[in-house]
């Protein structure tokens, strides 16, 4: 990987819900937000910066 790229969360918009909880579990060991349908209620927002 790009030693200037930064993954802050992974966005998986079919995700069933009884993966979900697997899902979570490895993004919170990672340090990284899920985000699925259900997160989706509020308006997404993805910035990206080059530092």
């Amino acid at each position: 990987m790009h030693p200037y790229i930064c993954v802050s969360g992974l966005i998986v918009p079919d995700l069933p819900y009884a993966e979900t909880s697997a899902f979570r579990d490895e993004a919170i060991k990672n340090e990284l937000e899920l985000v699925t349908n259900s997160n989706l209620i509020q308006p997404l927002t993805i910035s990206i910066s080059y530092d």
